[in-house]
């Protein structure tokens, strides 16, 4: 079996019984092969080969959206129904955000009463702002982490303030890294140069976290903690777009403080937003106290079951039905924190794998059902929804379809929140709410 991600827990892109040759292509950095054989008959077992394709730029957003490549380009011309746009880049291992505005244009730009178009250095609702392109004449923008938010903005009854704009992004590789912070699902890992600390006059059994049974271990010349969000004293707080994990690290010695050595204090924050996983290195500067402030992202999967009691998932794609054949899914959040709930905002059916906003069928939107025969199933996890629907009208136009959802991460008992509130009938985006947003595909599905 090959799948698009971790063995088990990801889409599978195709499975080999035979001998022949094949080639698959996943959507991201990890795929995953899983054997399987018994005792009947002895063969000369696989090989494989694999490459890596680096992908230069991201698809085209027309109304915001998460941007996880490398570097990326967005444009944007408003119709009357744009009112709020967020696109969110986030880039991986050891970057900044480096962004730039090669053309931009906008009505009565004097002011941002109308409408407006925002930089944001981190998050669109938890981070500094960095420049609102009406009020100034800079087009150049780098963040101080590994993410950047644009925010498109308009009053109701406006149609658009007249705004176009183009904009590309790319990586900046910051240099002298001493200290390195990673975001994962469940846990984070910061490393410490040895050469940093010996540099202060400290050791390895001088370093500490919250919890002083969580200790370090050195490797290829690093100190390197492995702190789960769940454990060592780790605090957790839902901020206004993230839900922060948050320790600390610090030197502690029984003797003297020499006065000439610096102190160390580094407040360890990683701030989950949304639906991959990142990390970015940090540069101490010897200063008393810092914080390492690091953007991750959520990852939940989305798996077609063969039957209500959810025992079976589809392995094999493209998954063939009948035309109002019940189909059975359920979407699953990857952590270990039990306090987190999972609530299913939007799913949405397209032919197209790269285009969810036309042509498209809805099957749930903003928590309301709108397919046939849809139902919702006993899950015994809160970061686990099941449900299920008839195979649609839909099917009749288009020989296959995806499906994408948009789930919704909240803490557990916290109110209000978007999982407590349920269907909404009318779609208002809430810049208060507390919880996070992942977007899951699975299919295709094809009529029989």
């Amino acid at each position: 079996m090959i799948y698009d991600g971790p063995p088990g827990n990801s889409v599978a892109l195709g499975k080999i019984c035979q001998t022949g040759n094949s080639t698959f292509y996943s959507s991201s950095n990890i795929m995953g092969i899983e054997f399987r054989s018994d005792g009947v008959v002895q063969g000369t077992g696989f090989v494989a080969e694999y490459r890596t394709l680096t992908r230069i730029h991201s698809t085209p957003v027309t109304c915001g959206g998460i941007l996880t490549d490398l570097r990326g380009t967005v444009s944007f011309s408003p119709s009357n129904e744009s009112t709020y746009c967020v696109w969110y880049m986030s880039v991986h291992n050891n970057y900044k955000v480096h962004l730039y505005f090669t053309d931009f244009m906008m009505q009565n730009s004097v002011s941002c009463n109308s409408c407006s178009l925002s930089v944001y250095d981190g998050t669109p609702l938890g981070s500094p702002l960095l420049g609102q392109l009406c009020q100034t004449t800079e087009r150049r923008f780098v963040s101080s982490s590994n993410s950047m938010s644009i925010v498109y903005s308009c009053r109701d009854n406006d149609s658009g303030g007249g705004l176009t704009f183009r904009a590309v992004y790319s990586p900046i590789i910051p240099h002298n890294q001493s200290v390195t912070l990673s975001c994962y699902t469940d846990f984070m890992e910061v490393q410490i140069s040895m050469l940093y600390l010996q540099s202060m006059g400290y050791s390895p059994d001088t370093i500490f976290i919250n919890d002083p049974k969580c200790r370090p271990n050195i490797i290829s010349g690093w100190l390197e903690f492995h702190i789960p969000y769940q454990k060592c004293l780790t605090a957790e707080q839902v901020e206004n777009d993230t839900i922060s994990y948050t320790n600390s690290l610090f030197a502690h010695t029984a003797e003297p403080m020499i006065t000439h050595r610096k102190k160390l204090s580094l407040m360890l924050r990683c701030e989950m937003y949304q639906d991959a996983m990142v990390e970015v290195l940090y540069h101490a500067d010897d200063t008393i106290s810092n914080t390492l402030t690091q953007y991750g992202l959520f990852s939940a999967n989305l798996t077609f079951y063969q039957s209500p009691s959810f025992i079976y998932p589809v392995l094999q794609y493209p998954y063939y039905v009948r035309l109002n054949q019940d189909l059975y899914l359920q979407a699953s959040l990857i952590t270990s924190d039990p306090t987190l709930v999972l609530f299913v905002e939007t799913c949405v059916a397209s032919p197209d794998l790269f285009d969810f906003t036309r042509n498209i069928y809805y099957i749930i939107h903003n928590g309301c059902s709108r397919a046939p025969g849809y139902r919702t199933y006993h899950s015994s996890s809160p970061c686990s929804v099941r449900f299920g629907f008839s195979a649609f009208s839909f099917l009749q136009q288009h020989s296959s379809v995806y499906l994408r959802c948009k789930l919704v991460v909240c803490k557990q008992y916290s109110y209000p929140s978007r999982c407590s509130q349920g269907c909404i009938t009318r779609h208002k985006r809430d810049a208060q709410s507390s919880h996070e947003e992942v977007y899951v595909v699975a299919g295709p599905v094809q009529v029989v």
